[in-house]
């Protein structure tokens, strides 16, 4: 009985680890999750642009980065090219991830 519990135990942990762990949830981004080891490279008004070892343009944001987004409530609404936009209660939000670098933007209300 006791070793069901366990695995059960380490999984979750497991879990929490590689989904919620290493991404944090700014007010500047409405609750948007943005990798917490990221380094911020530049800021200005709505936009944040990170040096980031796991974004890519050719294979986009990570599974578990892609998973954490869809968890918080944010669904992709249209993607061009290396930018996808995400949408949750009316709120808009760009994420451009390119090799090394990823963009995070708040869009202004229409």
């Amino acid at each position: 009985m006791k070793k069901p519990l366990v695995l059960v135990a380490v999984a979750t942990i497991l879990l929490y680890s590689f989904i919620f762990l290493p991404y944090e949830n700014p007010e500047k981004f409405e609750g948007f999750p943005v990798p917490r080891f990221a380094k911020v490279a530049t800021e200005k008004n709505m936009v944040t642009t990170y040096d980031w070892s796991h974004a890519s343009e050719e294979n986009g944001l990570p599974f578990t980065y892609l998973l954490r987004i869809k968890l918080a409530g944010w669904k992709a609404v249209t993607r061009e090219g290396a930018m996808t936009v995400y949408s949750k209660n009316g709120r808009e939000i760009e994420v451009t991830s390119l090799t090394d670098y990823l963009g995070v933007a708040e869009r202004e209300s229409e």
